[in-house]
């Protein structure tokens, strides 16, 4: 069932979303992310937001990064204490938290991008070592 929100949860949520470097704002953030309420976000909690990121990603005619290299990424960025689970000890203290939740919730969030064109460039590497001919603009890749 969704819960109504009152306008102070409302803004609460937009300051949060708009300071996410703040300690406060990822205090704030990783509580609706830890949805099973267990003071640490695994590989479940962080699929579960992702699979809403690359269904956007398909919908706005993108690849969808491939969930692997995006949860290696989170977890090489925050580098928590138990190599399974992300506390919010953890978040705070990588430096990257603000980051790390742009990758969960924002498609436009600079850490997605940023693994969605290294992930690309993985492809074509890929694709160069079978000598497939690439053509490329900034957005799209052409195969001939």
């Amino acid at each position: 069932m969704m819960e109504k929100w009152t306008i102070k949860t409302y803004l609460d949520f937009v300051l949060a979303m708009e300071n996410r470097h703040e300690p406060q704002s990822l205090q704030y953030l990783f509580r609706i992310l830890d949805i099973n309420n267990k003071g640490y976000l695994d590989t479940f909690c962080l699929n579960y937001f992702f699979r809403a990121i690359q269904e956007q990603m398909t919908m706005h005619g993108q690849e969808p990064v491939p969930f692997e290299d995006v949860k290696d990424e989170i977890f090489d960025m925050v580098r928590p204490a138990d190599p399974y689970r992300i506390t919010l000890k953890d978040l705070l203290n990588c430096g990257q938290g603000d980051t790390m939740i742009s990758i969960l919730i924002d498609l436009n969030g600079f850490g997605l991008m940023k693994i969605v064109k290294q992930w690309q460039l993985t492809q074509v590497k890929h694709l160069q070592k079978y000598d497939i001919q690439l053509r490329g603009t900034s957005e799209y890749l052409i195969l001939n």
